[in-house]
C-alpha cells in the first residue's frame, strides 16, 4: 500500500433496490427493499492518479457488482449475496478489500442485516490458481474470467463448463466496455485465455485414501443439511468435524502395520466411534 498510513477508501451508501430474498415462507413470491453500503480500501493512494478518471476504482465497480449479484439468481441468505459481492469487486487491482452490508428494510420494525469484510487474498489464490500469476498481472480478458467464474466456480468452471463460462465472460466484458474500462476495438479482439489445467495445480488435488473417503462423507452429510458444493466453493465456511487426528492416524498406522506384506486385494475398513455421543473420532 505505499506510504499510505490508512489506506484510502471509496464508499457507497443508501443504495437501495427491491428484490426477493429470504429463507423464510413469507419472503417468498414477493419482493422486499434491500439497503446495500460498501466501502472498498484502494490498493493505492488516489494522489498517484493524477485526476485520471481511468486510474482509480470507478464507483461504476460497486453498483455493477450489486446488480450483478442479484441479476440470475434468487438467494435464501443475504451473506451468500454479499460473497457474491465482495467477490467480484476484489477481482478488480485497485480494490485490496471491501466491506459489503446488506439490509433488508421490510421484515421489522428496523433494519436487519449482514456485514462482511473479504480481503484480496483469495481473488488473488485464484488468480494462481486460474493463470499461474499474480493479480496484478492479469489482462483484462483474464481478469473477466475471475470475475465471471469466481461468484459460481462449481457451474462456471472452464475446464467442465467452457460454454457457460465463456457466456459469462462475455457478459463481463461488455460491461467493462460500458463502464468505460475497456475499449471497444480491444472487446473486439478480446479471446477467451486458457486456464491452467486444474491436475498441475496443487489446490485441485483431490483428498486420496483415508482423507478422501472422509471428505467425501463431510461433503455428502453437507448436502443433506441443504449445504451445497457452491456454498463450500463460494461462502469461505469453516467446517468441523469430530475426527480425532491422533485417533485416525493411529488408525491408520495399525491397519497398515497388519496389512503389511498381504494381498495386495485385500481390504480393510475401520471405525471409532465414542460411545457416550456417538461422535465418529476416526
Amino acid at each position: 500500500m505505499g506510504a499510505m498510513d490508512q489506506p484510502d477508501r471509496i464508499h457507497l451508501r443508501d443504495f437501495v433496490v427491491s428484490a426477493e430474498i429470504g429463507a423464510f415462507q413469507s419472503e417468498r413470491g414477493r419482493a422486499q427493499r434491500l439497503r446495500f453500503a460498501i466501502e472498498a480500501e484502494l490498493a493505492e493512494p488516489v494522489i498517484g492518479a493524477d485526476d485520471q478518471v481511468d486510474r482509480i476504482l470507478s464507483y461504476d465497480v460497486l453498483t455493477d457488482a450489486i446488480r450483478d449479484g442479484l441479476a440470475d439468481r434468487r438467494y435464501d441468505l443475504l451473506e451468500t449475496l454479499g460473497e457474491r459481492i465482495a467477490a467480484q469487486i476484489l477481482t478488480h487491482p485497485r480494490a485490496a478489500s471491501v466491506a459489503v452490508t446488506i439490509e433488508k428494510l421490510d421484515r421489522g420494525p428496523g433494519a436487519l442485516g449482514v456485514t462482511l469484510v473479504r480481503r484480496q487474498g483469495r481473488v488473488a489464490a485464484a488468480a494462481e490458481a486460474y493463470f499461474g500469476k499474480p493479480l496484478a498481472e492479469l489482462t483484462p480478458a483474464e481478469a473477466a474470467v475471475l470475475a465471471a467464474s469466481i461468484q459460481r466456480p462449481s457451474q462456471l468452471d472452464p475446464w467442465t463448463n467452457r460454454g457457460e463460462a465463456e457466456q459469462r465472460w462475455n457478459y463481463v466484458l461488455d460491461g467493462m466496455v460500458a463502464t468505460g474500462y475497456l475499449s471497444q476495438a480491444d472487446r473486439d479482439t478480446a479471446v477467451y485465455p486458457q486456464v491452467v489445467d486444474p491436475a498441475l495445480n496443487q489446490a485441485y488435488v483431490e483428498a486420496t485414501g483415508a482423507n478422501g473417503m472422509i471428505k467425501n462423507q463431510v461433503v455428502a452429510e453437507l448436502e443433506r443439511i441443504g449445504i451445497t458444493q457452491e456454498d463450500l466453493d463460494t461462502r469461505g465456511l469453516r467446517i468441523t468435524t469430530t475426527i480425532d487426528v491422533r485417533n485416525q492416524n493411529a488408525a491408520v498406522d495399525n491397519v497398515n502395520r497388519i496389512f503389511d506384506g498381504e494381498d495386495e486385494k485385500l481390504r480393510s475398513a475401520v471405525v471409532s466411534i465414542e460411545p457416550s455421543n456417538g461422535a465418529v473420532r476416526a
